[in-house]
């Protein structure tokens, strides 16, 4: 999974609107494309994908400007 199609998978995956109901009730925002309780494995996971890139980018570019 590379950096643009991650940031398209943490996008998609987003709370969606509680209801009057659902906040009454003190109830968890679920996932607009999953239904899972959110923050859903599949947001995470790509959340920890974007880091993880970057972290190499910043690694791999760390000694470049010497």
């Amino acid at each position: 999974m590379d950096y643009q199609r991650a940031i398209q998978e943490k996008e998609r995956h987003q709370p969606r609107r509680r209801s009057w109901w659902q906040r009454f009730r003190r109830r968890p925002p679920r996932c607009r494309a999953c239904n899972e309780v959110w923050p859903c494995t599949r947001h995470q996971r790509a959340r920890a994908r974007i880091i993880q890139l970057l972290r190499e980018e910043l690694q791999g570019n760390a000694g470049s400007h010497w």
